[in-house]
């Protein structure tokens, strides 16, 4: 029942600090926007006649102040609205919402695909280690971190859509549209589990355990930690870090919203994606400490604020 106690004392502690965060967020971004070279009522508009150009402006309240607009948006961010977006005249919170999923299930399978690489990869690399697949494992490994994932995407349309016409290369409607981001977003990311998963199994068999008590009882087990911490970071990494991909297949996520909401100086709309997605993150980051003290009794005692191992 202590235990308890104290875990839901942890999280509520980690929810609160979303406050400062989504505040610190928005104040930057806010500014960032403010400061950035563009008219957002010209681009809104298409035009830039005097008259429609300032009843615009003095309908979005961009008329005041710089700071008399901060204090007001933050005004309402306190309350929790978001805002409205200038060119859809939807509540931000609404469009986030409705991409949302899109971006989610997009993150999922590339974890999937993340998964399929990097574990098989990292435990055989660590059997075999310094062998033929050791190594062209590694390479593949450091070629993922140092290839762009617009470049892997444009690649992969080329041949699986346009010369072999297997796969959509645009949309997320069509079936199998979901495969080519998945594997594009999944395949940058995959290197760091590679690795992580190469070097924990390496350490457990330095030690002289056998293979099949390394891998199934003692490796895999100790290595659960590391993999989690990864795995999770990579998650967040996708969530936050799609827009790329999201944007070279057309995929109608949270990422092309908020790169979308840039180019259109939608500040509103912009601000909120990222107030958004940095809650998301930060919520990920709760779960990964909440994963942490369920696998390893240590941690949740250290959450408690005593060691039971001093």
């Amino acid at each position: 029942m202590a235990k308890g106690v104290t875990m839901i004392k942890y999280i509520f502690k980690r929810l609160l600090l979303l406050i400062p965060v989504s505040l610190c967020t928005s104040a930057l971004v806010f500014f960032m926007m403010a400061l950035a070279p563009g008219d957002p009522v010209t681009a809104i508009l298409g035009t830039d006649k005097p008259e429609a150009v300032e009843a615009k402006r003095i309908e979005l309240g961009l008329d005041k102040p710089i700071g008399t607009q901060f204090v007001n948006y933050m005004q309402g961010l306190l309350k929790g609205d978001l805002g409205v977006s200038y060119t859809s005249k939807k509540p931000v919170f609404n469009e986030y919402i409705s991409r949302f999923p899109s971006t989610l299930k997009l993150t999922f399978y590339a974890m999937i695909v993340v998964v399929l690489i990097a574990v098989p990869i990292g435990i055989i690399s660590a059997i075999k280690q310094y062998s033929l697949f050791d190594n062209i494992g590694m390479i593949v490994a450091l070629t993922g971190i140092s290839m762009p994932s617009f470049w892997l995407g444009l690649l992969l349309i080329l041949l699986f859509s346009l010369k072999l016409g297997w796969l959509p290369s645009a949309g997320n409607s069509a079936p199998g549209a979901v495969i080519l981001p998945a594997i594009t977003l999944g395949a940058t990311m995959a290197a760091n589990l590679t690795r992580t998963t190469r070097s924990t199994i390496r350490t457990a068999r330095a030690k002289g355990v056998g293979y099949r008590i390394t891998i199934i009882r003692h490796a895999l087990k100790n290595a659960v930690i590391p993999m989690i911490t990864v795995m999770c970071v990579e998650f967040a990494s996708m969530l936050a870090g799609a827009c790329v991909v999201e944007t070279v297949f057309s995929w109608p996520g949270v990422g092309r919203l908020t790169i979308d909401a840039i180019n259109r100086k939608d500040r509103p709309l912009a601000i909120g994606c990222l107030i958004m997605t940095a809650i998301v993150i930060s919520l990920v980051s709760t779960l990964l400490d909440i994963l942490y003290a369920l696998v390893d009794p240590r941690i949740r005692a250290g959450m408690g604020g005593k060691n039971k191992n001093v």
